[in-house]
């Protein structure tokens, strides 16, 4: 009788959608696939097995870092443009009545996670790298030119 694998296993017991959250859980957190193998019981080689045999784990661990990956994408695009949060506060009165305070308090946006945000996105328009490439390029033929002018001169005398 062929031995199951674990994937099976937890088909069998009824514990692969809880095993299979967990895995996108910890992805989620930034969990590496290393460890997160080892967490379930598998070597690194079995998981890559794991990931071209079984679809929804791959699908798992890949969902996992995509959305943590879009929640640390939309937290730094929020600090660099500012956000308002509102603050609810509870004040006792001079006659001992409770009363709820609400404001809004402005995160006015971060120049750091804006530049961030600007290199990454942007990169031609705001990378610290100058690219010379282009400009060489067109210079090349003025080189060029310039050579066989000075040759032509040469020539003519």
């Amino acid at each position: 009788m062929p031995t199951i694998t674990k994937y099976e296993e937890w088909e069998r017991d009824g514990v692969l959608e809880e095993k299979l959250a967990l895995i996108k859980g910890w992805r989620m957190n930034g969990v590496t696939q290393q460890k997160i193998a080892e967490n379930v019981g598998l070597n690194e080689d079995t998981m890559c097995k794991y990931k071209k045999r079984y679809p929804r784990f791959k699908e798992a661990l890949d969902k996992g870092k995509e959305q943590a990956d879009l929640e640390v994408e939309d937290a730094l695009f929020k600090r660099a443009v500012g956000y308002t949060i509102r603050i609810e506060e509870e004040k006792l009165d001079k006659d001992g009545v409770t009363h709820l305070l609400k404001r809004d308090l402005h995160v006015p946006g971060d120049v750091g996670a804006q530049i961030f945000w600007l290199k990454n996105r942007r990169y031609t328009d705001w990378r610290d790298k100058i690219n010379f490439e282009d400009e060489t390029k067109q210079n090349d033929g003025i080189i060029k030119e310039l050579i066989g002018a000075i040759k032509n001169v040469k020539n003519s005398k």
